[in-house]
C-alpha cells in the first residue's frame, strides 16, 4: 500500500499539549502499538507510479500554503480490529488541496481505496490503527475524550508519500509546503 498524506509533526502542539501524551499516562506500555507518525491520508493505492507522481507533488506543494486544521471528534471503526481516529473539520481550503491531489495522481495509480474519493472522504487522523490486543482502542479513547475535541488542532504543512508491506512500512519522501 502507498498513500499520500499529510504527516502531523510528533512534536507539533495540539491546543497545548501532543494527543499522543494522555495515552500515554493512562495506558500501559503494551497496551499501545508501536506508533505510526500521526497523519491525514489524502489518498492510499496499491500502485503509484512514482517519479512522475513526486513531480505533480512537487509542483502542487508550491500552490498550496500551510493550513490550520481542526479536529471536531473522536471516531471508531469497530471490528475485530477497531480504529481510534480524530476526526478533521472538512473546510473549504481542505477539500480544495484534496480534489487537485486527487485529480492529478489518481491518473498515476493503480489500485486506489476509493474510501478516499473526494464524494465520500471524511478526512480523519488515525490515533490507533487496527488493535488487535482490543485494549489499546479503550484506553487512547479514555486519555482523548476528557479533552474536548475542538481543542485539538494541527497544521498542514507538508505532503508526503508512505508506504506499507508485509514486512516494512515507512517514508518515501516528504516535501514540505
Amino acid at each position: 500500500m502507498i498513500a499520500i498524506v499529510s504527516l502531523v509533526n510528533e512534536s507539533q502542539v495540539w491546543s497545548g499539549k501532543t494527543a499522543q501524551a494522555p495515552a500515554e499516562t493512562v495506558c500501559e506500555s503494551e497496551d499501545l502499538q508501536a506508533v505510526h507518525q500521526p497523519h491525514l491520508t489524502w489518498m492510499a493505492v496499491e500502485e503509484l507510479e512514482l517519479e512522475g507522481s513526486m513531480t505533480e507533488l512537487e509542483r502542487l506543494s508550491r500552490n498550496f500554503a500551510p493550513t490550520q486544521a481542526n479536529v471536531w471528534g473522536y471516531g471508531v471503526f469497530p471490528g475485530d480490529f477497531p480504529t481510534v481516529t480524530l476526526g478533521v473539520l472538512k473546510t473549504e481550503a481542505i477539500q480544495k488541496m484534496h480534489q487537485q491531489l486527487w485529480a492529478v495522481l489518481s491518473l498515476r495509480a493503480k489500485g486506489i481505496n476509493a474510501y478516499y474519493a473526494p464524494a465520500v472522504w471524511m478526512p480523519h487522523i488515525t490515533m490507533v490503527y487496527h488493535d488487535g490486543t482490543l485494549r489499546q482502542a479503550p484506553c487512547a479513547l479514555d486519555a482523548l475524550i476528557p479533552t474536548p475535541p475542538e481543542r485539538y488542532s494541527f497544521e498542514i504543512n507538508n505532503l508526503a508519500v508512505i508506504y506499507q508491506t508485509d514486512h516494512e512500512e515507512g517514508i518515501y519522501r516528504k516535501i514540505p509546503l
